[in-house]
Protein backbone atom coordinates (compact mmCIF):
# COMPACT_ATOMS: atom_id res chain seq x y z
CA UNK A 1 0.00 0.00 0.00
CA UNK A 2 1.44 3.42 -0.99
CA UNK A 3 2.03 6.00 1.72
CA UNK A 4 -0.68 8.65 1.86
CA UNK A 5 -0.05 12.03 3.44
CA UNK A 6 -2.53 13.30 6.01
CA UNK A 7 -3.26 16.41 3.95
CA UNK A 8 -3.86 14.40 0.80
CA UNK A 9 -6.13 11.99 2.66
CA UNK A 10 -8.17 14.84 4.12
CA UNK A 11 -8.60 16.43 0.69
CA UNK A 12 -9.58 13.10 -0.85
CA UNK A 13 -12.16 12.47 1.89
CA UNK A 14 -13.57 15.98 1.49
CA UNK A 15 -14.22 15.31 -2.20
CA UNK A 16 -15.83 11.91 -1.67
CA UNK A 17 -18.06 12.69 1.32
CA UNK A 18 -20.45 15.15 -0.41
CA UNK A 19 -20.86 12.75 -3.35
CA UNK A 20 -21.71 9.95 -0.94
CA UNK A 21 -24.20 11.95 1.11
CA UNK A 22 -25.91 13.65 -1.84
CA UNK A 23 -29.13 11.96 -2.81
CA UNK A 24 -29.58 10.10 0.46
CA UNK A 25 -33.01 10.14 2.05
CA UNK A 26 -33.91 9.89 5.72
CA UNK A 27 -36.01 6.75 5.94
CA UNK A 28 -38.41 6.48 8.88
CA UNK A 29 -40.42 3.47 9.92
CA UNK A 30 -41.40 0.90 12.51
CA UNK A 31 -40.47 -2.75 12.96
CA UNK A 32 -43.63 -4.77 13.59
CA UNK A 33 -44.67 -8.40 13.78
CA UNK A 34 -47.19 -9.80 11.31
CA UNK A 35 -49.86 -8.97 13.93
CA UNK A 36 -48.65 -5.34 14.11
CA UNK A 37 -46.99 -5.85 17.51
CA UNK A 38 -44.01 -3.45 17.94
CA UNK A 39 -40.62 -5.20 17.88
CA UNK A 40 -37.87 -3.26 19.67
CA UNK A 41 -34.12 -3.80 19.38
CA UNK A 42 -34.12 -4.99 15.76
CA UNK A 43 -30.75 -4.41 14.04
CA UNK A 44 -31.12 -2.41 10.80
CA UNK A 45 -28.21 -2.21 8.34
CA UNK A 46 -27.85 -0.46 4.98
CA UNK A 47 -25.97 -3.11 2.99
CA UNK A 48 -24.63 -0.50 0.55
CA UNK A 49 -23.27 2.14 2.95
CA UNK A 50 -22.90 -0.17 5.99
CA UNK A 51 -24.68 2.44 8.12
CA UNK A 52 -26.56 0.75 10.94
CA UNK A 53 -29.09 1.50 13.66
CA UNK A 54 -31.57 -0.33 15.88
CA UNK A 55 -35.28 0.14 16.38
CA UNK A 56 -36.09 1.94 19.63
CA UNK A 57 -38.34 0.91 22.54
CA UNK A 58 -41.37 2.01 20.50
CA UNK A 59 -40.06 0.05 17.46
CA UNK A 60 -39.38 3.25 15.47
CA UNK A 61 -36.19 3.85 13.47
CA UNK A 62 -34.54 6.30 11.07
CA UNK A 63 -31.75 5.55 8.59
CA UNK A 64 -30.07 7.35 5.69
CA UNK A 65 -30.30 5.52 2.36
CA UNK A 66 -30.47 6.00 -1.40
CA UNK A 67 -33.39 4.70 -3.47
CA UNK A 68 -32.56 1.13 -4.44
CA UNK A 69 -30.38 0.43 -1.38
CA UNK A 70 -30.91 -2.93 0.32
CA UNK A 71 -31.77 -2.73 4.01
CA UNK A 72 -31.29 -5.77 6.27
CA UNK A 73 -33.53 -6.22 9.31
CA UNK A 74 -32.20 -8.87 11.70
CA UNK A 75 -31.99 -9.85 15.35
CA UNK A 76 -32.15 -12.64 17.85
CA UNK A 77 -35.93 -12.43 18.13
CA UNK A 78 -36.82 -12.07 14.43
CA UNK A 79 -36.23 -13.86 11.13
CA UNK A 80 -33.93 -11.75 8.91
CA UNK A 81 -35.59 -9.79 6.10
CA UNK A 82 -34.27 -7.66 3.22
CA UNK A 83 -36.10 -4.52 2.07
CA UNK A 84 -35.35 -2.42 -1.04
CA UNK A 85 -35.70 1.33 -0.54
CA UNK A 86 -38.31 2.65 -3.01
CA UNK A 87 -38.23 6.06 -4.69
CA UNK A 88 -39.68 8.81 -2.53
CA UNK A 89 -39.36 6.66 0.59
CA UNK A 90 -38.70 9.70 2.78
CA UNK A 91 -42.25 11.00 2.25
CA UNK A 92 -43.92 8.35 4.41
CA UNK A 93 -43.43 6.17 7.49
CA UNK A 94 -42.84 2.52 6.59
CA UNK A 95 -44.14 -0.40 8.62
CA UNK A 96 -41.67 -3.25 8.18
CA UNK A 97 -43.44 -6.52 8.98
CA UNK A 98 -41.15 -9.17 10.42
CA UNK A 99 -41.63 -12.78 11.48
CA UNK A 100 -40.77 -13.37 15.16
CA UNK A 101 -38.26 -16.14 15.74
CA UNK A 102 -39.87 -19.04 17.60
CA UNK A 103 -37.92 -19.81 20.76
CA UNK A 104 -38.11 -23.48 21.68
CA UNK A 105 -39.04 -23.85 25.36
CA UNK A 106 -39.45 -27.63 25.29
CA UNK A 107 -37.75 -29.62 28.09
CA UNK A 108 -34.16 -30.65 27.56
CA UNK A 109 -35.06 -34.33 27.86
CA UNK A 110 -37.41 -34.17 24.86
CA UNK A 111 -35.08 -32.68 22.25
CA UNK A 112 -31.72 -33.06 23.97
CA UNK A 113 -31.35 -29.32 23.31
CA UNK A 114 -28.88 -27.53 25.59
CA UNK A 115 -27.64 -24.04 26.34
CA UNK A 116 -24.28 -25.01 24.80
CA UNK A 117 -26.02 -25.86 21.51
CA UNK A 118 -27.80 -22.47 21.49
CA UNK A 119 -24.60 -20.62 22.35
CA UNK A 120 -22.60 -22.28 19.56
CA UNK A 121 -25.41 -21.71 17.04
CA UNK A 122 -25.72 -18.01 17.95
CA UNK A 123 -21.98 -17.43 17.77
CA UNK A 124 -21.86 -19.05 14.34
CA UNK A 125 -24.87 -17.08 13.05
CA UNK A 126 -23.72 -13.75 14.48
CA UNK A 127 -19.94 -14.30 14.28
CA UNK A 128 -19.36 -10.90 12.66
CA UNK A 129 -21.21 -9.09 15.46
CA UNK A 130 -19.47 -11.05 18.24
CA UNK A 131 -16.03 -10.36 16.73
CA UNK A 132 -16.64 -6.66 15.99
CA UNK A 133 -14.26 -4.11 17.49
CA UNK A 134 -13.46 -0.51 16.67
CA UNK A 135 -10.36 -0.10 14.46
CA UNK A 136 -7.18 0.40 16.50
CA UNK A 137 -4.49 2.95 15.72
CA UNK A 138 -2.08 0.22 14.64
CA UNK A 139 -4.63 -1.04 12.11
CA UNK A 140 -5.00 2.42 10.55
CA UNK A 141 -1.48 3.87 10.50
CA UNK A 142 1.62 1.83 9.61
CA UNK A 143 5.11 3.29 9.93
CA UNK A 144 7.35 2.05 7.09
CA UNK A 145 10.96 2.93 6.16
CA UNK A 146 9.67 5.04 3.25
CA UNK A 147 7.07 6.94 5.27
CA UNK A 148 3.69 6.59 6.94
CA UNK A 149 1.02 4.44 5.30
CA UNK A 150 -2.67 4.89 6.07
CA UNK A 151 -5.20 2.08 5.67
CA UNK A 152 -8.10 3.95 4.07
CA UNK A 153 -10.59 1.11 4.65
CA UNK A 154 -9.93 1.05 8.39
CA UNK A 155 -10.00 4.86 8.53
CA UNK A 156 -13.41 4.82 6.85
CA UNK A 157 -14.69 2.34 9.44
CA UNK A 158 -13.36 4.54 12.24
CA UNK A 159 -15.15 7.57 10.76
CA UNK A 160 -18.51 5.78 10.90
CA UNK A 161 -18.90 6.58 14.60
CA UNK A 162 -22.69 6.18 14.77
CA UNK A 163 -22.57 2.90 12.89
CA UNK A 164 -19.84 1.62 15.20
CA UNK A 165 -21.87 2.56 18.27
CA UNK A 166 -24.87 0.61 17.01
CA UNK A 167 -22.69 -2.40 16.20
CA UNK A 168 -21.21 -2.33 19.70
CA UNK A 169 -24.75 -2.05 21.13
CA UNK A 170 -25.89 -5.06 19.10
CA UNK A 171 -22.81 -7.03 20.22
CA UNK A 172 -23.66 -6.14 23.83
CA UNK A 173 -27.20 -7.42 23.29
CA UNK A 174 -25.90 -10.72 21.91
CA UNK A 175 -23.52 -11.21 24.84
CA UNK A 176 -26.27 -10.32 27.31
CA UNK A 177 -28.63 -12.81 25.66
CA UNK A 178 -25.93 -15.49 25.87
CA UNK A 179 -25.34 -14.75 29.57
CA UNK A 180 -29.07 -14.89 30.33
CA UNK A 181 -29.25 -18.26 28.60
CA UNK A 182 -26.34 -19.53 30.70
CA UNK A 183 -28.10 -18.52 33.94
CA UNK A 184 -31.43 -19.99 32.80
CA UNK A 185 -29.74 -23.30 31.95
CA UNK A 186 -28.26 -23.69 35.44
CA UNK A 187 -30.74 -21.87 37.71
CA UNK A 188 -34.00 -23.65 36.86
CA UNK A 189 -37.41 -24.00 38.47
CA UNK A 190 -36.78 -27.73 38.73
CA UNK A 191 -33.60 -27.16 40.75
CA UNK A 192 -35.27 -24.62 43.04
CA UNK A 193 -38.34 -26.83 43.59
CA UNK A 194 -36.08 -29.72 44.61
CA UNK A 195 -34.32 -27.48 47.15
CA UNK A 196 -37.07 -25.40 48.81
CA UNK A 197 -40.85 -26.01 49.28
CA UNK A 198 -42.21 -23.88 46.45
CA UNK A 199 -44.43 -24.67 43.46
CA UNK A 200 -46.71 -23.06 40.89
CA UNK A 201 -46.86 -19.26 40.73
CA UNK A 202 -44.85 -18.88 43.94
CA UNK A 203 -42.01 -20.88 42.40
CA UNK A 204 -42.04 -18.83 39.20
CA UNK A 205 -42.08 -15.58 41.19
CA UNK A 206 -39.17 -16.74 43.36
CA UNK A 207 -37.01 -17.80 40.40
CA UNK A 208 -37.54 -14.45 38.65
CA UNK A 209 -37.17 -12.31 41.79
CA UNK A 210 -34.13 -13.98 43.36
CA UNK A 211 -31.96 -14.51 40.33
CA UNK A 212 -28.15 -14.79 40.41
CA UNK A 213 -25.93 -12.96 37.94
CA UNK A 214 -23.98 -14.59 35.12
CA UNK A 215 -20.69 -14.00 36.96
CA UNK A 216 -22.01 -15.71 40.09
CA UNK A 217 -23.33 -18.78 38.28
CA UNK A 218 -20.17 -19.04 36.19
CA UNK A 219 -17.91 -19.10 39.27
CA UNK A 220 -20.10 -21.08 41.68
CA UNK A 221 -19.84 -24.71 42.68
CA UNK A 222 -22.99 -26.81 43.16
CA UNK A 223 -22.78 -26.10 46.89
CA UNK A 224 -22.66 -22.33 46.25
CA UNK A 225 -25.80 -22.55 44.12
CA UNK A 226 -27.73 -24.49 46.78
CA UNK A 227 -26.56 -22.08 49.48
CA UNK A 228 -27.77 -19.13 47.40
CA UNK A 229 -31.20 -20.74 46.96
CA UNK A 230 -31.56 -21.42 50.71
CA UNK A 231 -30.49 -17.89 51.68
CA UNK A 232 -32.81 -16.37 49.09
CA UNK A 233 -35.68 -18.50 50.38
CA UNK A 234 -35.10 -17.16 53.91
CA UNK A 235 -35.33 -13.60 52.58
CA UNK A 236 -38.45 -14.55 50.64
CA UNK A 237 -40.18 -15.98 53.75
CA UNK A 238 -39.17 -12.95 55.83
CA UNK A 239 -40.60 -10.59 53.23
CA UNK A 240 -43.91 -12.47 53.35
CA UNK A 241 -44.02 -12.24 57.15
CA UNK A 242 -43.23 -8.53 57.10
CA UNK A 243 -45.68 -7.84 54.30
CA UNK A 244 -43.01 -6.14 52.19
CA UNK A 245 -43.83 -8.18 49.09
CA UNK A 246 -47.12 -9.17 47.51
CA UNK A 247 -46.12 -12.56 46.15
CA UNK A 248 -48.53 -15.26 44.95
CA UNK A 249 -49.25 -18.04 47.44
Amino acid sequence: MRPVTVIGLAAFSALLLPAFVYGQQRISGRTLSQDSVPLAGVAITNRHSQLATTSGPDASFTLLAHPGDTILFSGINVVARYWIVPSGASRSVHDILLTPRIIDLMPVSVRNHTYKDDSIANRQEYAKAFNFHRPRVGEIIHVAPIGIAVNINQLTHLAQLKSNRHKMFFKHQLVQYEHEGFVAAHYTERLVASTVPLSGDSLTYFVNKYRPTYEQVHDWSDYDMLYFIHQSYKRYVDSLKNGTVNAPL
